[in-house]
């Protein structure tokens, strides 16, 4: 190891320490601790201040005292990195003092969710996406199932040619992809724009998008990105060729897109929708009202009884799940746990309701589900018990 990138580890040492670091500087730290990279500067680190509490006071059990507290405290959250996590502890350092038991698990572990979902043709007929190889795999009613050179699986729409598989071009005909609990998919449509799909979700869309309107429909979650499509005749006031807008309806409310990034939020257990920004520019409206609100990148639009309130938003919790990772930001327990029984197909029960518990930090989704409980459990403010596929909430 050269000598800079030593000193950059310990740097980052001291900066944690000191209760200093950037998230920036704690991401790096944290993948370091995962990769067993700072162990030797960890332990050069705590003989030194064991060297120096010594040569200035010959009596030290109370600071040894404090210093194993330390060293447990740097346990835990070692143990906490090696599972791939973050979650934000307690400052009082005695607090990892305490016992801390891991969650009760019974039977076998639950796995995260994966690339799952099922295809429904407008004739009934239902096609399972699947586990599917490289290359293209089915091709029927202008839907091309394949596997990218990337390995990442995609279902393609495509337009529907006149007289193709007995269908005119002017067929108003809805497919719908739709994903189970523990399952997620990324679908391509014919005009280029890409939708992701989480878990327990479904996108219905026509096999030809309208030359004025392009419509679709969703539950659950998507996140979005719009490819700009333009109208072969006509242009707008400034006497550029018109664009054809994109609608997304999400319960009783509409979005409209010229060509953007957003992530909507759509589960009907949960009572707002959110829809949130990333780039570009969509207008929000309650279904059948001509009131809108447009939003800018960075602003969240939450819909609830019909009404519409804007916020900014740190954006990456709302596409976390996109990117393989839950993100809690002041979250409440809830919340967070109808997010994890989507993704690992369980279920949840509470012995008692919890009182307003928030929670915050992050964790990999493609950690299994014990991983991610014990994360939150290291918070000091709730236990969990596994039995079977049913997770218990206990205090």
């Amino acid at each position: 190891m050269s000598e800079s990138e030593e000193q950059h580890k310990k740097r980052l040492i001291k900066r944690y320490k000191s209760g200093q670091a950037s998230e920036e500087e704690l991401r790096s730290l944290f993948t370091l601790l995962s990769l067993d990279e700072l162990d030797c500067l960890m332990e050069e680190d705590m003989d030194e201040e064991i060297r120096l509490q010594r040569k200035g006071n010959g009596d030290t059990g109370g600071k040894r005292k404090m210093l194993r507290l330390q060293i447990a405290a740097a346990a835990s959250i070692l143990l906490v990195l090696s599972l791939g996590f973050y979650f934000f502890f307690d400052r009082n350092i005695e607090h990892y003092g305490q016992d801390k038991k891991a969650v009760q698990h019974t039977g076998r572990k639950i796995l995260p969710g994966g690339n799952k979902a099922t295809l429904t043709l407008a004739n009934g007929r239902e096609i399972s996406l699947d586990d599917a190889s490289e290359g293209d795999l089915a091709y029927d009613n202008g839907i091309k199932i394949r596997k990218s050179r990337e390995g990442q699986i995609v279902c393609e729409v495509q337009e529907v040619k006149e007289g193709q598989q007995g269908l005119p071009k002017t067929a108003n005909v809805y497919n719908t992809i739709s994903t189970p609990r523990g399952g997620q998919w990324q679908v391509i449509l014919p005009d280029g724009s890409k939708v992701w799909l989480n878990a327990a979700s479904s996108l219905t869309y026509p096999t030809v998008f309208d030359e004025n309107e392009r419509r679709i429909e969703m539950t659950g979650e998507a996140y979005f990105e719009i490819a700009k499509r333009y109208k072969t005749t006509g242009a707008n006031t400034q006497g550029n060729q018109a664009r054809v807008p994109f609608i997304v309806k999400a319960g009783g409310q509409l979005v409209e897109v010229l060509g953007t990034h957003f992530n909507i939020n759509a589960y009907p257990e949960e009572k707002v929708i959110k829809t949130t920004l990333l780039e570009g520019a969509v207008a929000v409206k309650a279904a059948g009202n001509r009131g809108r609100v447009v939003l800018r990148p960075g602003e969240e639009a939450s819909f609830e009884n019909n009404v519409i309130n804007v916020s900014e938003v740190n954006t990456s919790q709302a596409v976390a799940w996109k990117n393989g990772d839950f993100i809690f930001e002041d979250q409440d327990l809830q919340t967070t746990m109808r997010q994890i029984a989507r993704w690992y197909n369980v279920e949840v029960v509470y012995e008692r309701l919890p009182d307003n518990i928030m929670i915050g930090g992050y964790v990999s989704r493609s950690n299994d589900v014990s991983v991610v409980l014990q994360a939150i459990e290291l918070t000091g403010k709730v236990k969990f018990r596994i039995e079977g596929r049913k997770i218990t909430v206990t205090r």
